[in-house]
């Protein structure tokens, strides 16, 4: 019976120390299992960042290209404005010069008759 209490007290004991060792090996796992998703969690955040810096960025460049597109055709639109107000203006210096021949020629004409 010695040995067989003696069988019995070392399988008690190895199973207690398989038990414990399962135990201590969950924690350490849980804890490697911890970091690993804590190192997941900041590469995410890391990403998400560099995602959202990339948007920025990729929505100032569009701002800017827009931008600069409208100003284009705010000075085309004013250079075309412009040249309407300067063949405008070419026109009424045309005009007066016409008006001022013919009122030349008109004096001329009024001061013959004047004198016939």
């Amino acid at each position: 019976m010695d040995n067989l209490t003696a069988v019995i007290i070392i399988a008690f004991a190895a199973f207690v120390a398989g038990y414990i060792l399962r135990l201590v090996y969950a924690k350490l796992n849980a804890k490697s299992v911890e970091q690993i998703s804590e190192r997941i969690i900041k590469e995410a955040k890391l990403i998400a960042e560099t995602k959202s810096k990339e948007a920025l960025l990729e929505s100032k460049i569009i701002v800017d290209k827009e931008r600069k597109e409208f100003e284009q055709e705010i000075k085309e639109k004013r250079q075309f404005i412009k040249n309407a107000e300067n063949r405008i203006t070419q026109r009424e210096e045309n005009l007066d010069r016409k008006i001022d021949v013919a009122d030349r020629r008109e004096k001329d004409l009024s001061d013959k008759e004047k004198n016939l």
